[in-house]
């Protein structure tokens, strides 16, 4: 921090003492609100601290309490314990132990001490360690203990005389003239430290509860407990250290002509640490000595500010708001005479500020998070102002992750984000406040540096993106699925809509920069905010015309999107909309009925059958009949879209029996079956060049004579007038069981003996199904013979021929007659047959009959042998089980009334259970088991 830009974190304060003047002051402690002073003449004063900020400036005004001569020589240390209300003193090598009013506790002094440090250990005990020569003795101490007494422990012997001690933890750490040694009591083993190359410079430590501070000539080194660098680099300063105090975040040191403030890091163990900032210097000559305690409060209330060496102080009910300290976070601190002075750390607020102002972002923000929760907690404004400052200054250095870090922990509107992608995104107004005069300067330098790197420009539309998003993900910005109309009486605020609308548009335009498909379309499948007019131009623009017309769903514009199909369905560039696919795909998902009208006569001229495909759902707006006059009207092809259409009616919507109604099924039925027949008559006409092939529709028309039940035969007169549609009036005539006339057609006409015999197997089976069909109908084999026979004769030339073409007839016939020999009346078809045929040409015939009567004789047989013998074990079972002895005693209870049986009529189950007969409710079903014997072999429960 240069020098025109150093904070003001404290202020020093004048100390004026009231009732007793001292002179030589040699050490200082506080407790309790109550100073403690040592003077050189072997004096131990107690002083009242007051602050006061009302009268001539601030002061604190220390009254006078009481005071106490220890000995001769200067007290050169006082030691303060807060949680026992105790306070130790060393003066002329003699340490005592005193309550808060001076008052010395009997028996509890250590004799012949140079320097002595105390901690507190587990269940009331305290630790000193004592200089005595070249020996550090232990000594433990219980405080709760009536009449207690220092016990000693142990001695270590050290190589020189320690000139300055101070417990760490489990370990000592001693200065001696060459060294720093690190010493734990309880193995009695040391580490050196570091070497000291000046005999000039004495050794200082300074130890909170977490670090260990060891100065070396113009630097303070930073350990913990057990020894460890904490820092790559120790703490520099001017000139040696005179002390060392701490108040977070705060490393005080007291140097010949000024003391001075830094900023601590403790994380300077990284690569790009930056040097600790030095935040004020305070010009003052030659303190000497301050009133931090030596000893490690932990129950201290305020340990989080001085990690425990020691405040001293209660907590105030509030602070001065017209205040600019706060007088509890403060120092006392002496030139070794008669003046004495306090360090007072500034409100937290006002610190802030001023890192703020100077732009020392990340210190400000350490202040808030180490105070947070805390009554010194920063204004939430405040701390979102910084979070938003130093993300635009790391934006503008292209630190581009690190801004949007700090956007995200500032909460502010997303709109106040978005300006710094003006030059490549749509603008929105922003709820900037104008006390942020730095932002315009910004904007400009960063529209530059887009223009001028696009890869700049992609980094940065990332990191939106990743922040929008995490807005989206975490519920900062609703979605468009939560508005709720005023007839279910929630409201949305004008405010929240805007941000959400900036915040999806951003995005939408972010990932199409980006060339993010995938996102593009995720984003436009959902209920979004995005603007239509920016949206719409930014697709334009980047030619997305299907994630346009998705855009336009979305939006509710299903007349914007089917004008811009139409239009790029016109064109022939290769666009992903080209042709009519596009627009059918959309027509299918429509139901608005005049829009599915209007726009489908287009892809009706120019693809009419893939265009059917519009109106083959179950939720189509449109009637049947409907669709069907829309074909007539504006179908190119409108016979071909009836019949692909009423096929689909037929073949895939009535097979949901609930689809239509009798009458309605069979208008269907009979609308297909004549759209058939004239599509094919026609044909035959040559009325009309057709695209389909003949065969292929009359195959169709055919399948369908077949299988519909539902199209009335009277309406086929038409048909059965053609003779060019033979099969056609085959199927026909089988529907009205006209067989004679269709057996004529197939023999005469048409002369297959494969579709004579399917024909005759085909009726044969329904007259197996159909009880209505008269005897005629099932013999009718015999009639295809008859007419086999019959066009045999009707075929010869001369009377000589009818006998040999008789023959060859039934000959020919024989080969059916033998496949389904168990569907003909033997003996009325031998009758049929001509009486020249040579009786061995029925040969295969009658041993095909012979066979199956033996076949079912056998059969017949087998089941009567296994009837019998199942008859003779039922018999044997049902013997046994009434030869069985049943005993009843007067123990024998029935298990349902819980009664004796006694002499009562009573039943007995086959697993053997006995109940009354008139407690029996089901005779097939154990009452105590639950058991069914109704399908066992011997189901009968017998009275006995």
């Amino acid at each position: 921090m240069s020098q025109d830009q150093r904070m003001e974190a404290f202020e020093l304060v004048k100390v004026a003492l009231e009732g007793k003047k001292v002179n030589g002051i040699e050490s200082m402690a506080v407790c309790d609100n109550i100073l403690y002073i040592g003077s050189n003449n072997g004096y131990l004063h107690s002083f009242h601290i007051n602050y006061n900020n009302k009268e001539k400036g601030k002061v604190f005004k220390c009254k006078h309490i009481t005071s106490t001569k220890l000995d001769k020589g200067s007290v050169t240390q006082i030691v303060t314990i807060p949680e026992y209300k105790l306070i130790f003193s060393l003066c002329n090598t003699v340490v005592r132990l005193h309550l808060l009013d001076l008052q010395l506790i009997p028996n509890t002094t250590l004799k012949s001490v140079t320097k002595f440090t105390i901690k507190k250990h587990k269940n009331d005990i305290l630790i000193a360690a004592a200089t005595k020569g070249k020996k550090i003795k232990i000594y433990s101490f219980v405080i709760k203990q009536q009449q207690s007494e220092f016990q000693f422990r142990l001695d270590i012997s050290v190589p020189q005389h320690p000139l300055s001690m101070r417990w760490a933890n489990e370990y000592i750490c001693v200065g001696f003239k060459s060294q720093y040694q690190l010493i734990q009591p309880s193995t009695n083993q040391s580490t050196r430290l570091i070497e000291l190359d000046s005999d000039k410079i004495k050794p200082y430590i300074f130890s909170n509860a977490k670090e260990i501070y060891i100065s070396k000539n113009f630097t303070t080194i930073l350990l913990a407990n057990d020894g460890k660098p904490i820092r790559n680099k120790g703490i520099s300063w001017p000139s040696p250290p005179l002390f060392l105090a701490y108040l977070n975040p705060y490393i005080i040191c007291a140097l010949a002509n000024h003391i001075e403030i830094k900023f601590l890091k403790k994380d300077s163990k990284k690569k790009n640490h930056k040097k600790d900032i030095i935040v004020q210097a305070i010009p003052i000559i030659g303190m000497s000595v301050t009133s931090q305690s030596t000893f490690l409060d932990y129950d201290n209330v305020d340990k989080k500010m001085d990690e425990g060496v020691g405040l001293g102080g209660k907590s105030l009910p509030e602070l001065d708001p017209n205040d600019t300290i706060d007088p509890e976070f403060r120092i006392f601190m002496s030139n070794g005479k008669d003046t004495i002075n306090a360090l007072c750390m500034k409100k937290f607020s006002l610190q802030v500020q001023d890192y703020q102002k100077n732009r020392h972002f990340n210190e400000a923000l350490a202040l808030c998070e180490r105070y947070k929760n805390t009554k010194h907690e920063i204004p939430k404004k405040l701390y979102s102002d910084i979070h938003f400052e130093q993300g635009f200054y790391l934006f503008h250095i292209e630190d581009y992750e690190g801004a949007i870090s700090h956007f995200e922990d500032s909460k502010v509107d997303p709109r106040s984000v978005l300006p710094l992608y003006a030059s490549i995104l749509p603008t929105f107004p922003t709820p900037i406040k104008e006390n942020y005069s730095f932002v315009p300067s910004i904007l400009t330098s960063i529209a530059n540096g887009f223009q001028q790197n696009p890869n700049k420009r992609i980094q940065a539309l990332r990191s939106l993106v990743t922040y929008l998003e995490g807005l989206k993900t975490r519920g900062v910005v609703r979605t468009a699925s939560h508005i709720i109309d005023k007839a279910h009486k929630r409201n949305i605020s004008e405010e929240g809509t805007k941000t959400s609308i900036a915040v999806d548009t951003s995005l939408l335009c972010a990932y199409l920069e980006l060339e993010d498909h995938a996102k593009v379309n995720r984003l436009l499948n959902i209920s979004n905010y995005c603007d239509l007019a920016e949206s719409v131009k930014k697709l334009e623009e980047k030619k997305k015309y299907k994630e346009l017309v998705l855009f336009y769903k979305q939006k509710g514009k299903d007349v914007d999107a089917l004008v811009a199909l139409y239009h790029h369905g016109k064109k022939k560039d290769g666009n992903e909309l080209a042709g009519v696919q596009p627009t059918i795909d959309y027509l299918k998902q429509l139901n608005n009925a005049k829009l599915v009208s209007r726009y489908s006569i287009w892809s009706l001229e120019v693809d009419p059958i893939a265009s059917v495909d519009i109106f083959t759902r179950e939720d189509c707006p449109l009637t049947h009949n409907e669709v069907l006059d829309h074909f007539e009207q504006k179908s190119s092809q409108k016979r071909e879209s009836k019949i692909v259409y009423l096929e689909w009616l037929v073949n895939v919507r009535d097979k949901d029996p609930k689809a239509f109604k009798y009458a309605e099924r069979q208008d269907i039925h009979e609308k297909l079956a004549q759209a058939y027949l004239n599509y094919v008559k026609e044909d035959v006409k040559g009325e009309q060049k057709r695209l389909w092939d003949i065969q292929d529709v009359r195959k169709r028309f055919q399948s369908f004579l077949k299988s519909s039940n539902s199209y009335s035969t009277s309406s086929m007169d038409t048909l059965l007038a053609l003779t060019t549609l033979d099969m056609e009036r085959v199927i026909v005539l089988c529907k009205i069981r006209a067989d004679k006339n269709a057996l004529q057609l197939l023999i005469r006409k048409i002369k297959d003996m494969n579709q004579v015999e399917e024909y005759c197997v085909t009726r044969y089976e329904q007259s197996q199904k159909d009880s209505s069909i008269t005897s005629e109908t099932c013999d009718v084999f015999i009639t295809a013979l008859r007419e086999v026979l019959n066009f045999a004769r009707d075929s010869a030339s001369d009377s000589t021929s009818i006998e040999s073409n008789l023959e060859a007839a039934a000959m020919e016939f024989l080969s059916i007659m033998e496949r389904n020999f168990d569907k003909i009346d033997m003996i009325k078809a031998i009758e049929e047959l001509p009486p020249s045929l040579p009786l061995h040409t029925l040969t295969n015939f009658h041993t095909q009959i012979l066979r199956q009567i033996a076949q079912q004789k056998n059969q017949a047989d087998m089941k009567f042998a296994l009837a019998q013998a199942e008859t003779a074990r039922v018999e044997a079972a049902h013997y046994k089980m009434h030869s069985e002895a049943i005993k009843i005693k007067n123990t024998t209870l029935c298990p349902i009334c819980e009664n004796e049986i006694g002499n009562q009529s009573f039943v007995r189950y086959p697993n053997g259970i006995l109940v009354h007969f008139v407690c029996m409710e089901d005779e097939h079903v154990c009452p105590i088991t639950g058991h069914n014997f109704k399908d066992d072999t011997v189901t009968n429960v017998f009275d006995i």
